[in-house]
């Protein structure tokens, strides 16, 4: 067996404390952790200055930088957890922050009454530490982060988030990403299973439900109903097979025309108007609001009141109001209003309706109230080591963290 020359030994103890040092850096240092805040506060930092990065930030970016972050958590995490068996938990590294402090008796007498005190030393009797809740709370720190990241990336992994603009009549099949108006899912979500939804009945907005409500039915593939519900618009979703679905609101799609008077083409304004409900009721019985813009750049404003089936069209320029007129739906073919005629050729009538998975918030938010306790654990109980060395003598020198350790001999 070859015996390691004293160079070769000197090579190895240089290899031992570089290791050393980079997994200290990785298990204890914090500035591993900011290092991936580095991403999403740069994407955060461009969002609120409007300034161009020279990387995109991709989903698949900030899914990668989460990973890893949930590794360096967890890669913590088993450590602490892994040294609340031990007798000393902190490791005998010395800090560069300790105090040193020199003592006349011999270091085995310190030691016992160091000990008597309630400090634990490791094999050799150089380093000792006192038992502590800090060390619990730093624990539970990275449990509770860990706890918090790891729910909040696997719902970011699975999320859905759908709207369906939908009127009475036909079911659709919100099978098929194609239905949604809008719609963001997660790499590990898809709409694939859900049922066919129908409205049945829609209540636009009066003093009992301000925002207006919306009946639904939710259909199998046999043509069975499997679920449904009364939405309002102000009260809590309804939940099926772990999604939340909500009434945004209630749409009115009007088709406007604005001609002058004397002209056969629509040479104001043609084109749809989209109205929702008005918060309050603040117009009345008209309960439903949109604006426009013509071509020529004036303003329009357009109301509903469902109860008399009457809309009610307005145009300014320039501050200048050009007309205002009460228009009651499918009475007349087109209205003259002073120098203009109006026409409302048809309407529809839709359900905003939002489908959303619902998120695990209860865990996310334990983890935040465990980490908040085991940081406030870690500001109130502080560690308290020593390491202790012999003096040509016979007495010793002492260095500690925490408290000044002569107070425990007593």
């Amino acid at each position: 067996m070859e015996i390691p020359s004293a160079g070769n030994q000197g090579e190895m103890r240089l290899l031992m404390q570089k290791n050393s040092k980079f997994i200290r850096f990785v298990l204890y240092s914090p500035y591993v952790l900011l290092l991936f805040l580095i991403i999403p506060g740069a994407l955060v930092f461009s969002r609120i200055s409007h300034v161009r990065l020279p990387f995109t930030v991709t989903t698949n970016l900030l899914l990668g930088n989460n990973i890893c972050l949930l590794l360096s958590l967890f890669a913590r995490l088993l450590h602490y957890l892994a040294g609340v068996r031990r007798g000393t938990r902190y490791g005998a590294g010395l800090p560069r922050r300790a105090a040193a402090l020199d003592l006349e008796r011999p270091g085995a007498r310190l030691r016992e009454q160091l000990a008597s005190a309630g400090y634990r030393f490791d094999a050799d009797g150089s380093y000792g530490e006192k038992r502590d809740l800090g060390y619990l709370g730093t624990t539970l720190i990275y449990g509770g982060l860990f706890l918090m990241l790891c729910i909040g990336t696997w719902d970011n992994l699975r999320q859905f988030s759908g709207t369906v603009i939908k009127g009475p009549g036909a079911a659709i099949d919100l099978a098929q990403a194609g239905k949604y108006y809008h719609l963001i899912t997660g790499p590990l979500a898809s709409p694939a299973g859900f049922p066919l939804m129908k409205v049945t009945n829609q209540i636009f907005p009066d003093s009992t439900y301000p925002m207006g409500a919306t009946e639904i039915a939710l259909y199998g593939r046999d043509g069975k109903r499997v679920g449904g519900a009364f939405l309002d618009a102000v009260k809590e979703p309804y939940r099926y097979g772990g999604y939340d679905f909500y009434l945004n609101s209630l749409l009115v799609d009007l088709a406007l025309t604005i001609k002058t008077k004397g002209s056969f083409d629509n040479n104001v304004f043609d084109d749809a108007v989209k109205l929702r409900p008005l918060y309050g009721n603040k117009a009345g019985d008209f309960t439903l609001y949109g604006t426009f813009s013509t071509p020529a750049g004036d303003d329009g404003e357009a109301w509903y009141d469902p109860a008399h089936n009457i809309f009610r069209i307005a145009l300014t320029s320039k501050g200048k109001k050009l007309f205002e007129t009460d228009y009651k739906f499918q009475a007349y073919r087109e209205k003259a209003e002073g120098n203009y005629v109006v026409s409302i050729l048809g309407m529809g009538h839709w359900s905003e309706i939002h489908v959303v998975r619902r998120r695990h918030m209860f865990l996310v938010i334990a983890g935040g109230v465990i980490a908040a306790l085991g940081l406030l654990m870690r500001l109130l109980f502080r560690p308290q080591r020593v390491w202790l060395e012999d003096s040509v003598g016979g007495g010793c020198r002492v260095r500690f963290v925490g408290k000044k350790p002569m107070r425990d001999e007593q």
